[in-house]
């Protein structure tokens, strides 16, 4: 897979600026709070502040267990679908922290690469329940050293590392607003096993826990990319793109085909293509054929 010049940040500024563009209009500050219905159909928006905004076609790229259970009337959704979402299972939540460091890293090309898996010893499956099971010290964690494939990351002669572990929101024992400085702290420590002195170079840092992601996305749990990667949700049971609602269309990891940013973007793509055929069939008018590309010499 590709990565983008400038880290995924840049890919979301781009596709912001194509929209707006392209005539588009992008509001922040603006959390929805509710999905607005009228007969039947979904035909806007309304926020947390108050405000309504409405249109002929509603997408949605939250949390699916939100959408259908707190978004919606009761009585749009099916009932078989209100029943099924709560026990439908996740993805972890991650706990992240996010480096800029003052220190040459090249000498340590030897033992680390772009993307480094650190476990304590080989039992994998242990290791990896050791953070949600509240031992931060034993738990199996990345290393991630963008600047070694992005060097424009940083300054010249300075690094970005992400220090990442997958965990749970209710980690046993652990309050992440009370203690997520200890446990990055942990984590740092353990990796001046690797790079001495790591956290005598640090310029900046930023934690990320399962709690923030729960916070800014509104995911439930904190989940990362939504559903469970287990053979029926990543298939059948994965709610569509077309809602039971008209009107009302899913984008996104939460819907098909999955998560991931290629998926995700894909995604995003089908659901657009569905919102103009369903909107020119409303209307009654047929999609307009392409004209053809002027001939060049």
């Amino acid at each position: 897979m590709w990565m983008p010049r400038g880290g995924f940040g840049k890919l979301a500024e781009t596709l912001a600026n194509v929209f707006e563009e392209h005539g588009g209009t992008l509001e922040t500050n603006a959390e929805v709070e509710k999905i607005v219905v009228e007969g039947g159909r979904a035909v806007g928006v309304e926020t947390l502040d108050g405000r309504r905004f409405t249109a002929d076609a509603v997408v949605c790229a939250c949390d699916a267990k939100r959408l259908y259970l707190e978004m919606l009337p009761e009585n749009v959704v099916p009932k078989e679908l209100r029943k099924r979402l709560p026990g439908m299972k996740t993805t972890p939540g991650f706990f992240q922290v996010q480096l800029g460091v003052d220190m040459d890293l090249e000498p340590y090309r030897h033992q680390i690469k772009r993307l480094n898996f650190i476990y304590p010893y080989p039992d994998i499956d242990k290791a990896m329940a050791n953070f949600p099971n509240g031992n931060v010290e034993e738990a199996a964690y990345y290393l991630y050293v963008a600047t070694f494939h992005q060097p424009e990351m940083a300054p010249p002669g300075q690094h970005s590392l992400k220090l990442e572990c997958p965990t749970r929101l209710d980690s046993k024992g652990i309050d992440w607003d009370r203690d997520k400085e200890q446990v990055a702290d942990v984590f740092i420590r353990r990796t001046e096993a690797i790079i001495p002195n790591l956290s005598k170079n640090i310029v900046v840092k930023e934690i990320r826990t399962p709690l923030d992601l729960k916070r800014d996305t509104g995911n439930s749990e904190g989940a990362f990319a939504g559903w469970a990667f287990t053979p029926d949700l990543l298939t059948r049971k994965r709610p569509k793109q077309r809602t039971p609602v008209p009107g009302l269309y899913h984008a996104g990891h939460w819907t098909t085909p999955t998560a991931g940013v290629p998926w995700v973007m894909l995604s995003g793509y089908n659901t657009a293509g569905m919102v103009i055929s369903d909107l020119k069939r409303r209307n009654g008018r047929s999609a307009p054929v392409p004209a053809a590309a002027p001939a060049r010499e």
